[in-house]
């Protein structure tokens, strides 16, 4: 009990007593990696704890109907297995998706507007956007709320649209009260200075208050699940948010005058003062790079320069086109031994050239090997100059690209060869181009 009293006397100067007690990292779990996302807590000890990793498992097989992206995604995604547990109620009705849609975006709106000055003064946000409700998110949370288990699902939440951040809360009552997710802001805001703003600098002590704050996040879905373990009762609240938060390198938010940089296709809402809303399902666009940047930029949509027309398809097969909130994107599966290549015609700079992708590649089921190669090919008045097998690294849409150096005129095209014998893989492309000098490191 001494030492309990000198720990809560050294944190006063962050929070007053009874919060910094909840504070304390001595009574809480591990948290979620950045970039990812993280999970939660509540302020009453002896309704909510924290999640503490361990092996447990409670999975049997996956799904038979899981999703054919869902399994390109991941060997083990979330939506795609099955509980074992003793469920006692699940599910979200509308009235709580308003509870959670509320409590998010008061705060949000509170953050935004310049007025969290509890613990110290935040600065306003100029770009924070409005949440809404997003359905295949809900499913996903759901599904990882069903399985009874207090752990993040890391890289098994994948969805089409964009990446996801996660904020979990457990609880040993079984009757569902959305308002606890409050705490996972007014919990952590006391260890949150604006220094941590630009560069965003990710840090546990506050990694669920910066993923419900996050200013580019606008899409939430939750799921609850209550069941009975080891003869106890409990409760599993998940809510995952896209695009996921708690991104390295990138800002928590921007700084200004509220809803003075809202993003294309949004506007300042009159429901939650501060807040940038949608202006159509799409919801907020990215801004067309200045043509100062890039020797060719196409992004599939109709503000595409008539340069764009020109890039010529030819192999196996060709793209389809499907459409996220984003806009559209193209993609193809080839089979064993069948390619495409994507002529995109000539780039010169001063500085070099960089011909890029905004994609992603693999196998078409995440449980095959990787059994294709994309490479960039130059072309210096009509003679290859240089091939370079390309990687890529993610199942999130990214830049892949190189940097040629040289200023000389180059014809560039890509070619995405599926292996012999290799599974069935994909390609998918949100938008390709030729940057002029290095490449850059998103768009």
């Amino acid at each position: 009990m001494k030492l309990l009293s000198v720990i809560s006397f050294l944190l006063l100067a962050c929070c007053p007593l009874v919060l910094c007690l909840t504070c304390s990292k001595s009574q809480y779990g591990p948290y979620d990696k950045p970039v990812e996302g993280v999970m939660t807590r509540d302020d009453r000890q002896d309704i909510v704890r924290m999640m503490t990793r361990n092996n447990l498992s409670i999975i049997e097989t996956r799904n038979s109907e899981c999703p054919e992206l869902y399994k390109r995604y991941s060997a083990d995604h979330t939506f795609c297995k099955v509980s074992t547990c003793d469920i006692i109620s699940k599910g979200i009705t509308d009235d709580d998706k308003k509870v959670i849609l509320d409590v998010h975006n008061s705060l949000r709106s509170r953050l935004a507007s310049g007025k969290e000055q509890r613990y110290r003064k935040l600065p306003s946000a100029a770009n924070m956007m409005q949440m809404e409700w997003d359905d295949e998110l809900a499913r996903v949370a759901q599904a990882l709320s069903n399985l009874c288990v207090f752990q993040h699902d890391d890289g098994s939440r994948c969805v089409e649209s964009f990446s996801v951040g996660q904020n979990l809360l457990s609880s040993s009552s079984t009757v569902k009260n959305w308002n606890f997710t409050q705490n996972w802001y007014k919990d952590e805001v006391c260890f949150y200075f604006p220094q941590y703003i630009n560069p965003f600098q990710y840090n546990g002590d506050y990694g669920h208050f910066t993923q419900f704050t996050w200013a580019t996040s606008w899409k939430i879905g939750c799921g609850f699940t209550a069941y009975r373990e080891n003869g106890k009762e409990n409760s599993l609240y998940t809510c995952n948010y896209g695009p996921g938060g708690n991104t390295l390198t990138l800002v928590h938010y921007i700084e200004g005058e509220p809803c003075s940089k809202c993003p294309d296709n949004t506007g300042c809402s009159t429901e939650y003062p501060g807040l940038c809303k949608s202006k159509t399902e799409d919801g907020p666009q990215i801004t067309r790079p200045s043509s100062q940047d890039f020797v060719l930029f196409c992004d599939f949509n109709k503000d595409d320069p008539k340069e764009c027309a020109n890039v010529k398809v030819t192999g196996s097969k060709q793209f389809s086109t499907r459409h996220i909130y984003m806009g559209d994107y193209k993609t193809v599966v080839l089979q064993a031994g069948e390619s495409i290549t994507m002529d995109l015609g000539e780039g010169q700079d001063g500085n070099g050239i960089c011909p890029f992708f905004y994609g992603r590649f693999g196998p078409n089921d995440a449980k095959n090997s990787l059994g294709s190669k994309l490479e960039v090919v130059f072309k210096y008045k009509g003679s290859e100059a240089g091939r370079f097998s390309l990687k890529s690294q993610d199942v999130k849409f990214h830049i892949i690209g190189l940097h040629m150096t040289s200023a000389m005129k180059f014809e560039v095209s890509f070619v995405f060869q599926a292996n012999e014998g290799a599974a069935p893989q994909y390609l998918d492309v949100k938008a390709w181009g030729i940057t002029r000098g290095a490449c850059k490191r998103g768009i």
